[in-house]
């Protein structure tokens, strides 16, 4: 695996450059400031299986240098993790919301950094196979992702690749994850949008959602992801949520007052439906991913929920027409 490190204190690469020996990665290149590294990133032929980078560094800081790299197509998908020594919440959020993929904590641990190369590996084994998957099948996109790549919603800064709010999760402390709430939203009619909008329309569908959906958690200092299937996961450090119904009538206004349209100008009435939130499971048996299966399982049920309450049949009684709930009977 092809590393490249870059951090403005020399003692820092040498001790980092001695311990990926020791792991057995010999293909290192390193660079001692951020506006350096991005020059030697821009002009390397070859490409970079990982990226290691410091978060605060003078001139050009990690979290810059991230945001830079991300923008540019070659370097979209490369595995970036953050190292840092940095406590504060505000440093690791940012970080994340700048495109990194995971991070590791200064000074090393030897286990940790592997640990964090090793996902970094997998990672991009798995995108070289759905890249082929892709070379065979074309259709491969935002109707059908895979959570691998990473999805690209323009002008939505708040929202981060899936893997990378895994990861994020992952990280946080028994405290922090029993301070933290897991809500799913779920698109309404997702597969009928996505079979007549092109790639374009959908993109555009979903990125308007997802501003609508930033804008309304804002206030809870959320992070956010899209998982497919017309699904978001917004996780919060905050107790006092606003009420899943209550958001969930604020978004559907908002995104109808944004009078959407397919290219053709027909109006498209988008919808949502909003699970209760969770709190992650605190075992370390049960994976943060099943948190997020769980949290978009509620708000399916709730889309399910609203479904049925739209198809019950009106039953005649002696006060004249009433709607019977199936779920009193």
């Amino acid at each position: 695996m092809k590393i490249f490190a870059v951090d403005d204190d020399p003692v820092v690469i040498d001790v980092l450059e001695a311990m990926l020996l020791n792991l057995g990665y010999t293909d290192i290149v390193s660079a001692n400031d951020g506006k350096l590294a991005l020059q030697m990133l821009s002009k390397a032929e070859d490409e970079f299986d990982c990226i290691l980078m410091d978060i605060s560094m003078p001139g050009l800081t990690g979290i810059e240098l991230c945001k830079l790299l991300r923008s540019a197509p070659k370097f979209a998908s490369v595995p970036i993790v953050m190292m840092t020594a940095l406590a504060d919440k505000a440093s690791v959020d940012n970080a994340f919301r700048a495109g990194a993929t995971d991070y590791v904590n200064k000074p090393f641990d030897i286990v940790e950094l592997e640990m964090r190369l090793r996902m970094a590996k997998n990672l991009n084994s798995k995108r070289l196979t759905e890249t082929e998957t892709r070379i065979e099948h074309p259709t491969v996109s935002l109707r059908s992702i895979n959570r691998i790549e990473p999805v690209k919603l323009d002008g939505v800064e708040d929202l981060i690749d899936y893997n990378a709010l895994c990861n994020y999760l992952a990280h946080l402390s028994l405290a922090g994850l029993e301070a933290r709430q897991v809500v799913a939203l779920k698109l309404h009619d997702f597969d009928r949008i996505s079979s007549r909008a092109s790639e374009q329309e959908l993109s555009y569908f979903l990125s308007e959602i997802a501003e609508v959906v930033a804008d309304a958690y804002r206030q809870y200092d959320c992070m956010m992801a899209y998982c497919g299937d017309g699904a978001f996961i917004v996780v919060s450090d905050k107790s006092n949520l606003e009420s899943s119904v209550s958001m969930e009538e604020r978004i559907i206004k908002a995104l109808k007052d944004k009078n959407i349209e397919y290219d053709d100008s027909s109006m498209l009435a988008l919808e949502v439906s909003i699970g209760n939130p969770i709190r992650p499971n605190t075992s370390k048996s049960h994976r943060v991913r099943k948190t997020f299966d769980r949290a978009v399982a509620r708000a399916h049920s709730r889309l399910m929920r609203k479904r049925k309450s739209k198809a019950a049949p009106a039953q005649v009684s002696g006060a004249g027409l009433r709607l019977i709930d199936p779920a009193s009977r």
